[in-house]
């Protein structure tokens, strides 16, 4: 290998001599080295500097390798001891991972995003302080004198005193696809006299005040509410409520209704005076010592007067536990869907969040329990119909002027089921019926059995598939009630055996019930006693006639005149809530369906003792 010459210095015949003499190497070994190895090393940095430019562009493409290969990673990693509880959990409460799997997809389902729900909470505060700034309006009204032995009696509409959330929506238990949000308005009390929980004074003074806040609502250009309607919130027809449907909510409008709720002031009228061996609806003529006692009729005042006391227990305990909350969403979706509060006189969510609230102060659950876990606590509690007839109490506070003994001898028997406040003096449960308590437990058995039992899919007839009310029950009886007047022009003054229809069915009604409420039970007690074991339970239909809202009139937004439009508005609604059928005065259709026992439905004959223990 030729080896490379280094040039010198000096003028140009020295070089050129130098360059004919044998060459001379000035490299040394190490050099020599060097210069061999040049060609790998230039190779090197020519493949790290094609590294270097592409290493920018394919950093995002290994970052994907790499997290890639740790999710491969993460999946066969040892589980962690929040999985190694919910599969624990699963194997343990909920019979197949699969159930829970619908629990969970059901629930957030029906559940309401309340982070969304920003534009509703301003509404709210503007409506509120609507109704702080209302006018003060005196008002004369005619149907006033008829309450009061003095006459001239005047009403006069004052601002609310407090304006407050009540129900679901402050509870976090709002189920899809029914929104609403409960608002209680505080009656002042310079509105009211201390006597006016006797003969349905209190009543008729809210729904006057019902109707100037309807009037005072009615909907125009720049008003709040699209819409004002009223629905009655039980079964008898002075139970009122205004139905609000806010403008402008970004979307809310169509999916949210407000209801106002009027309510006396907390301390107003004293508890003990609706105690259900009291009486407060009284004849006008007759000994106060002889009347009978008003056990439903105290039971609904003693409601208006404990909205804002039951929401602080409420809130006290399902602010504290989330799981809480999800077991009255999906007791909620369950009564829903198997058709159980279709009528007034069946449990709602109020009824079941109270027993919620009884099950955790009594430790029958606990807060550590999952919701499924106190899902199915509640129905094993409701199975078994002892548990509410026996009565049943929550944790009684510094106003309870009673003891839990004395409390309980005085609610049993006359309520089909017994759930007391902390009080001791109100009835949660004072609406359930012996019919609706009687279908709420066989209800109950139904969904332990799904439950407990390694039922393929029991999950979805328990709370996906909806209930048809028609095909619920095996027999539908229609029945046809008459005016007494009218039904003695048919048939005469006698009835063909003699004897009145209702001294036939054993017709009692209880002062201050409603008609139908006392129809109803006649007929379901005459059904009950004729069936016996044969029928599981019989239940009346809802009257979706009567049930249905009623809109404000004319005479209410007061576009037409009169002698009062408060007085007008007041005969409107009366009108509108079927003052026939719920004051039995015309001709009524009653709907009874019958679910009948398979086992002894088709006996043919009940037979009697024996003859030896005759």
């Amino acid at each position: 290998m030729a080896s490379k010459k280094r040039k010198t210095g000096g003028g140009g015949r020295g070089g050129g001599d130098t360059a004919n003499h044998a060459s001379i190497s000035l490299i040394d070994d190490d050099d020599m080295d060097d210069v061999m190895n040049q060609p790998a090393v230039d190779q090197e940095r020519k493949e790290e500097e094609e590294e270097e430019e592409s290493s920018d562009g394919g950093e995002e493409v290994e970052e994907a390798k790499e997290e890639g290969s740790k999710s491969r990673d993460k999946l066969w990693d040892d589980p962690t001891h929040d999985e190694m509880k919910g599969l624990k959990e699963t194997e343990l409460l909920y019979k197949s991972s699969l159930l829970r799997l619908e629990m969970n997809e059901l629930q957030s389902e029906v559940e309401v995003d309340y982070t969304k729900l920003g534009p509703l909470e301003e509404w709210l505060h503007s409506f509120k302080s609507i109704l702080e700034k209302l006018p003060r309006v005196a008002i004369k009204d005619k149907g006033l004198d008829s309450l009061y032995t003095v006459k001239g009696q005047t009403f006069e509409f004052l601002p609310p005193t407090q304006v407050e959330l009540v129900g679901s929506f402050l509870l976090r238990t709002l189920v899809k696809p029914d929104l609403s949000v409960d608002v209680a308005v505080e009656m002042p009390s310079s509105c009211l006299h201390p006597k006016d929980f006797l003969n349905g004074r209190f009543f008729y003074k809210r729904n006057l005040y019902l109707s100037h806040l309807a009037k005072a609502l009615s909907p125009s250009d720049k008003s709040l509410v699209e819409s004002v309607t009223f629905s009655r919130s039980g079964y008898h027809r002075s139970q009122l409520v205004l139905v609000l449907k806010p403008r402008s909510l970004s979307g809310l409008s169509s999916k949210f209704l407000v209801k106002v709720f009027v309510c006396p002031p907390a301390d107003f009228f004293p508890l003990q005076r609706f105690r259900p061996t009291r009486n407060n609806f009284r004849s006008q003529d007759g000994d106060i010592s002889l009347e009978p006692p008003t056990p439903h009729y105290n039971a609904m005042m003693a409601e208006e007067q404990r909205l804002v006391a039951h929401l602080q227990v409420l809130h006290a305990e399902f602010s504290q536990c989330q799981a809480l909350v999800d077991a009255a969403l999906l007791l909620k979706v369950w009564v829903r869907q198997r058709c159980i509060n279709h009528s007034h006189d069946g449990i709602n969510g109020f009824m079941l969040s109270m027993l919620l609230v009884y099950l955790v102060q009594s430790r029958t659950i606990s807060r550590g329990m999952s919701s499924y876990h106190m899902l199915r606590a509640a129905f094993v509690f409701l199975s078994k119909r002892e548990n509410l007839e026996g009565g049943i109490h929550l944790t009684p506070s510094e106003e309870a002027k009673v003891t839990v003994e004395e409390a309980m001898e005085e609610f049993r028997g006359r309520y089909p089921a017994v759930l007391l406040d902390q009080s001791l003096a109100v009835n949660v449960l004072s609406r359930l019926s012996h019919s609706s308590l009687s279908e709420l437990t066989h209800e109950a058995r139904a969904a332990v059995l799904c439950l407990e039992q390694d039922l393929r899919d029991g999950f979805t007839p328990l709370m996906l598939s909806r209930v048809s009310l028609l095909c619920k029950y095996d027999e539908i009886l229609m029945i046809d009630v008459e005016d007494e007047d009218e039904d003695r022009k048919k048939l005469g003054a006698e009835r063909p055996g003699g004897g009145d229809w209702k001294e036939a069915i054993g017709f009692e009604r209880e002062p201050g019930m409603s008609n139908a409420q006392a129809m109803e039970t006649s007929v379901l007690t005459v059904l009950e006693k004729a069936l016996g074991d044969r029928m599981h339970f019989a239940r009346i239909f809802p009257d979706r006639s009567e049930d249905a809202h009623m809109f404000l009139s004319e005479k209410v937004t007061g576009k037409r005149g009169g002698n009062s439009v408060l007085l007008d508005s007041y005969e409107t609604l009366e009108a509108a809530a079927g003052r026939n059928g719920w004051a039995a005065s015309g001709n009524r259709r009653i709907f009874v369906g019958l679910l009948l026992n398979e086992e002894t439905s088709t006996r043919k004959i009940d037979r009697g003792p024996s003859a030896d223990d005759a």
